[in-house]
């Protein structure tokens, strides 16, 4: 017997708490947080930002070379 269980989408299993990380593009890591139920969260940007609607965390973007 496996130690698996399977569970259809939208049961508890959805329920995952972790870290909400923020990278740059070279792989350095900027800014992070722990949450719970990280599938509530959906990232938006904009020129100088990234957010999350609701209670999720609003980074500033650090300024780019060149602009």
């Amino acid at each position: 017997m496996s130690g698996w269980l399977g569970t259809p989408p939208g049961q508890g299993s959805d329920a995952i708490d972790g870290f909400i990380r923020l990278y740059r593009s070279d792989g350095t890591l900027l800014q992070e947080t722990y949450r719970n139920f990280l599938r509530g969260y959906e990232p938006r940007w904009s020129d100088d930002e990234a957010y999350f609607p609701g209670d999720g965390p609003v980074w500033k973007l650090p300024e780019t070379k060149g602009h």
